[in-house]
């Protein structure tokens, strides 16, 4: 797999259709944090729609201001998405996040990465 983009929050790659951003070890998701991440996601994906999976098990916390960047920017341009994320209270507060905010667009939380493609790939 060749790495399509990178910045020093996360990595960004491309797996057909499918972009996987994963998040780097230890990252705070501020809001500031959440505009990087979303501005090179929309700039890979400005010619194609693409699903995207999350892949947030490294970040070490987020921020009110970042969740709330996500719920309200986190989904233009986007066929759908899910949070690959450990099981655990990882798991348990992405679930909260989806419960609280309507999303436009199918998203849900995966602990397995072959699950969260699986599920992505429906909507390609």
């Amino acid at each position: 797999m060749t790495r399509d983009a990178q910045n020093d929050y996360a990595t960004y790659d491309f797996r057909g259709r499918t972009l996987v951003i994963t998040f780097r070890r230890g990252v705070v998701i501020d809001a500031a944090v959440a505009g990087v991440i979303n501005a090179q996601r929309l700039a890979l994906t400005a010619v194609r729609n693409a699903a995207v999976l999350y892949d947030i098990r490294a970040i070490s916390h987020s921020e009110k201001s970042g969740r709330d960047y996500f719920a309200a920017f986190g989904c233009l341009g986007t066929l759908a998405a899910a949070l690959f994320v450990c099981s655990g209270a990882s798991e348990v507060t992405a679930r909260f996040f989806l419960h609280k905010h309507r999303f436009t667009i199918p998203v849900q939380v995966f602990t397995d990465e072959v699950s969260a493609l699986s599920f992505l790939a429906t909507y390609q």
